[in-house]
């Protein structure tokens, strides 16, 4: 696995092996046959960032220095509600997902990639029984400003 993918390789440095049925160039697609062991898969980590509900005050109520240090470039982002999506949009951030995020989470983290969700507070339970059916691991963390009163 390679950048959540399965490739193929020459070099064989344990793990599972085969024989590719026909010449490719790096890049392509190839059938494999005659295949042998395990390939090793750790799973990812999803981290779910909550912001407060619009009933709460809405993106307008979010720590932004603190959601924008939770992303980075090279996880994929998805946005679970339009408080969501909108916190994000107030760092200059597009998600990757806006629409079967949960399941494209849990997906992800099988290929052993990280994956946030940026989702608002009420849809949160929801979520983490999802990820705890699934065994993965998840991270939470409350983007509300500290100093809110609502």
């Amino acid at each position: 696995m390679k950048n959540g993918l399965l490739f193929a390789t020459s070099q064989t440095n344990g793990g599972a092996r085969g024989i590719a049925v026909s010449s490719v160039s790096q890049g392509e697609d190839v059938d494999v046959s005659n295949i042998e062991g395990l390939v090793e898969l750790t799973r990812g980590r999803v981290t779910i960032l909550h912001v407060p509900s619009i009933q709460k005050g809405g993106s307008r109520q979010v720590d932004l220095e603190l959601l924008q240090a939770q992303v980075t470039n090279n996880q994929q982002v998805g946005a679970i509600g339009i408080e969501a999506l909108i916190s994000l949009r107030r760092v200059d951030i597009e998600p990757h997902y806006l629409y079967g995020v949960t399941e494209a989470a849990v997906e992800a983290a099988y290929c052993g990639l990280s994956f946030i969700i940026v989702c608002s507070d009420d849809t949160v339970s929801g979520l983490i029984k999802r990820l705890q059916e699934e065994s993965l691991n998840y991270e939470l963390i409350d983007l509300r400003l500290k100093n809110s009163m609502v």
